[in-house]
C-alpha cells in the first residue's frame, strides 16, 4: 500500500488539538495529534478521525493550554524546563514566524537531538507527525514539548571492546551484558528507566560499540528500525514498540535536515537504553503464530478501525518504511500489533 498524504481534514483537525495539553496523568504523552496523522495517512475518512478525537478524549484527561507565555530572548535557557513549556511555546511560535520553519528546524534540531528519548521518544515522534502535515502551530507545539521534557543521557563511553557493524548484534551484546550486571528499575516512565540503565555498567561497557560509519545515515536508521522490529516481534514489548516508531521519526527528521555524526551517536545512545529500558532480555518470547498475514490495505484497514493510539502509530511506522525499504517483517509486525 501507499501511505496517503495528508488531507484537509487532518490539518484541519491539528488546528484544533495542538491546543490541548501535551500530557496527561503522571508525565504522559497526548497522543491524539501524532495518532491523528497515523490513521489519516493509512485512510481514514474524516468521521473516523472524530470518532477517534471523541473516544481518545473521553478517556483521556486531556485540557486546555495554560495562559500564554513571553518570548525569551534566548528559548534554549528553558530546555528541560516543563513549567516553562509556555515560554517555550511563545519563544518558538515568534522564532517560526520571523525566519519560517527550515530556519527555525536548522537552529532547534541540534540541541534537540541532544536528548532524542525525551518522554520516550515522544518530542521526537510528534515533530516529525507535525513536519508531514504542514501544520506549524503543530510544529511548534511538538518543537516545545520536546524542548520542556530535553533530558539528555550520558554519553556512552568509547568503548574498550572491538566495534559491531550489525545493529542486532549490537543489541544482543547489550543483552547480554544486563543479563551479566542488571539494572533493575520499577520508574513508571520509559524515560526514567532509560536514565537509570544509562549509569549502568552494562551501557556503559556496550552502547558506544556500534561503528556508525559502515552504513550511510539513511541505511543506518532503516537497520535500526529493522533491528527493533524484530525485537518487537518475540512478544509485543511496549517499550520496544517506541524504539520502532522512534526510528521512523527519525527518519522522517534527517530527511529534512541531516543528522551529523553527533546526534546519530546520541539517538543510538537513546536506542541503547530504551532496549535495557524494556527488560526484553529476561522476558520470555511468544509463541510465533502460524496464521497467514494479511496484505497492507487490510491492515491499514484494521488499523483504522482501532482506538489503541499505540497500535496505529506503529502500524504506520511500519508502512511507512514498507514504503522505502521494502521488507516482509513490515507486515509481520503490523499484523503481529494488530492480533489484539
Amino acid at each position: 500500500m501507499i501511505l496517503r498524504l495528508p488531507t484537509s481534514a487532518l490539518r484541519t483537525r491539528l488546528e484544533q488539538a495542538h491546543t490541548l495539553s501535551v500530557e496527561y496523568g503522571h508525565q504522559l504523552s497526548n497522543h491524539l495529534p501524532m495518532a491523528l496523522a497515523a490513521l489519516d495517512a493509512l485512510g481514514a475518512d474524516a468521521q473516523r478521525l472524530d470518532q477517534f478525537t471523541f473516544t481518545y478524549r473521553a478517556t483521556h484527561a486531556l485540557v486546555e493550554h495554560t495562559p500564554a507565555g513571553r518570548a525569551r530572548p534566548d528559548w534554549t535557557e528553558c530546555l528541560g524546563q516543563y513549567d516553562a513549556l509556555s515560554d517555550l511555546r511563545a519563544s518558538l511560535s515568534l522564532l517560526l514566524s520571523q525566519q519560517g520553519a527550515a530556519a527555525l528546524l536548522e537552529q532547534a534540531l541540534p540541541r534537540l537531538l541532544e536528548s532524542p528519548g525525551a518522554a520516550a521518544f515522544h518530542g521526537l515522534i510528534r515533530v516529525a507527525h507535525a513536519l508531514e502535515s504542514g501544520v506549524e502551530a503543530e510544529l511548534v507545539e511538538g518543537l516545545a514539548y520536546w524542548s520542556s521534557r530535553w533530558d539528555p543521557l550520558p554519553e556512552a563511553p568509547l568503548p574498550t571492546a572491538p566495534g559491531i557493524d550489525n545493529p542486532d548484534e549490537w543489541l544482543d551484546a547489550l543483552d547480554t551484558a544486563w543479563r551479566d550486571e542488571p539494572v533493575s528499575s520499577d520508574a513508571p516512565l520509559i524515560a526514567e528507566r532509560m536514565q537509570k540503565v544509562a549509569r549502568g555498567k552494562g551501557w556503559c561497557h556496550q552502547a558506544g560499540r556500534l561503528v556508525l560509519t559502515t552504513l550511510s545515515p539513511e541505511a543506518l536508521l532503516a537497520a535500526l528500525a529493522r533491528s527493533a522490529t524484530a525485537r518487537y516481534m518475540r512478544n509485543r514489548n511496549f517499550t520496544v514498540l517506541h524504539m520502532v516508531t522512534g526510528m521512523r521519526a527519525a527518519a522522517v527528521l534527517h530527511a529534512h535536515r541531516p543528522m551529523d555524526k553527533s546526534s546519530l551517536k546520541r539517538l543510538c545512545d537513546a536506542l541503547a537504553a530504551a532496549s535495557g529500558a524494556s527488560n526484553l532480555w529476561r522476558l520470555p518470547t511468544d509463541k510465533p503464530s502460524k496464521s497467514a498475514v494479511a496484505d497492507w490495505d487490510t491492515l491499514a484497514h484494521l488499523a483504522c478501525a482501532q482506538d489503541d493510539d499505540h497500535v496505529v502509530k506503529l502500524v504506520h511506522a511500519l508502512a511507512w518504511w514498507q514504503a522505502r525499504d521494502p521488507d516482509p517483517l513490515w507486515r509481520r509486525a503490523a499484523a503481529r500489533a494488530l492480533q489484539g
